[in-house]
């Protein structure tokens, strides 16, 4: 047989044959390379659980070009793993001494010095991929190339140097899009918005989204990672209407399957605060999960404005808010608890002392219970007014929500997600699923192919006929 086999039905490579390219029945944007593209991010995720050092090594030594697999080996040496299990590493159909195997093997090296906590040898790796990949100006492998990126900023993040891959990322970011490479181009933004999201260079990371425009032609995946961190830009500048907004659309656009459950959880999570923050309470089917039950806690607290609970949920579960890096955030909230306290006194007691009030919110002083109550009042939190000489608050009753702007806000907001909702829609209808689409372009290339070989099977020899399959 002179023609090589494929990866999961595709040929790769077609020698000496009469019969016109396979490329021609592929339109561009699902060509033969984009495809193995494909394959080869999936192959990675079906077998990182199953890698084994001496499969890895052999598979190197085997595939990798000589500028690629000396570099690998060497830094695998250190890697301890369980070697009676043995997993696929090289597809069948993968060229030997290729690009694509350099990058690929290269790649797979880096995730296991990465699960293997190598982080010195992970680092060496992924600058020399990195520097692979710019020499080389390769363009036909994206998907693999963005997971390389993905990598090499990952892992200058565990070692607290992610600030070193900014300008490395921005050069990536203008190579991509000089030449127009979408999928690139999202991976790349992501990635540049985490620098600026993790060191809290919130200025910047606005001013780098007001210059960009993000590829439509992209993952919905990528985009509700983009979604995400402006929602979480547009929360540190206060603009929390903007944010709660973003933060949804990241919830729905995510992936409903398993793979995109850390995300939603993290997204729901910021939204549940930001919420908050814009005075509202979320709903009880919010905490759906046993993760989201400390902020179920912190939402209790805030609807009943007791400030002794809140301090108390916030420092028994400091490190969990650091790591989810919500606890900026979720500090901001003791004005919103002192508030809704403050609202809740008034609704009990016509008249109440200012110590009592001090008290009951916890401030240290009268002045400071004074001065709280009067700025919710001038801000209209409370219809109060506030007696000094006697030091006593004093509440007003028979206030029509009406005569407010309360309802207007609260037509709007329903308006407002309508609005998106139906935009959503449209949309979806307007741009199918891109696995859709290359599921029926597969089944047509497939056909063509078989119709072709019965025409040519009366007047090729056996050697033509292998090259068919």
């Amino acid at each position: 047989m002179n023609g090589a086999m494929s990866v999961h039905g595709f040929p790769t490579t077609i020698k000496n044959s009469t019969s016109p390219p396979y490329d021609l029945y592929i339109t561009p944007r699902y060509s033969l390379s984009s495809l193995m593209d494909k394959v080869l991010v999936k192959q990675l995720a079906q077998i990182r659980k199953q890698l084994n050092a001496s499969a890895l090594r052999e598979a190197v030594n085997s595939s990798c070009s000589p500028q690629v697999g000396p570099l690998l080996i060497a830094q695998l040496g250190g890697v301890i793993t369980n070697e009676s299990v043995v997993a696929q590493i090289i597809p069948s159909s993968l060229k030997p001494h290729s690009v694509e195997a350099d990058l690929y093997l290269g790649l797979v090296s880096l995730v296991v010095l990465i699960d293997n906590k190598q982080y010195l040898q992970a680092t060496a790796v992924a600058d020399s991929l990195i520097q692979f990949v710019a020499m080389k100006n390769i363009n036909n492998v994206d998907l693999l190339i963005c997971k390389i990126y993905f990598y090499f900023v990952r892992i200058y993040e565990l070692t607290g140097r992610i600030t070193e891959t900014r300008a490395t990322l921005m050069t990536a970011y203008t190579s991509a899009t000089v030449h127009r490479s979408a999928t690139r181009q999202a991976v790349l933004i992501n990635l540049i918005l985490r620098c600026f999201y993790v060191q809290g260079l919130v200025d910047q990371a606005q001013k780098f989204v007001s210059k960009i425009t993000f590829p439509e032609t992209r993952s919905n995946a990528e985009y509700a990672r983009y979604l995400y961190y402006v929602g979480m830009i547009r929360a540190i500048q206060l603009e929390y209407s903007e944010s709660y907004s973003f933060l949804m659309q990241a919830v729905r656009k995510a992936p409903q399957s398993t793979v995109g459950t850390g995300f939603r959880l993290a997204a729901t999570k910021a939204g549940i605060i930001v919420e908050l923050l814009m005075g509202e309470i979320p709903s009880k089917s919010t905490f759906n999960k046993p993760q989201l039950a400390p902020y179920l806690a912190i939402a209790e607290s805030v609807r009943k404005g007791d400030v002794g609970a809140f301090t108390n949920i916030v420092n028994q579960n400091e490190a969990l808010f650091v790591q989810d890096r919500l606890l900026s955030l979720i500090r901001r909230l003791h004005q919103n608890v002192i508030k809704a306290g403050l609202r809740s006194i008034t609704s009990s007691y016509s008249r109440i002392m200012l110590s009592d009030v001090a008290k009951k919110l916890q401030l240290s002083s009268l002045d400071e219970a004074a001065d709280v109550a009067a700025k919710a009042i001038i801000d209209g939190v409370v219809n109060a007014k506030i007696n000094y000489e006697k030091q006593y608050l004093e509440s007003s009753w028979g206030e029509d929500i009406y005569s407010t702007s309360e309802p207007a806000k609260q037509l709007h907001k329903r308006i407002a997600f309508c609005l998106q909702l139906h935009t959503d829609a449209v949309k979806a209808m307007q741009y199918p699923d891109v696995n859709e689409i290359e599921k029926e372009l597969m089944e047509t290339n497939e056909e063509i192919l078989r119709a072709q070989k019965m025409d040519l099977e009366d007047g090729l020899d056996d050697d033509d006929d292998d090259m068919m399959m």
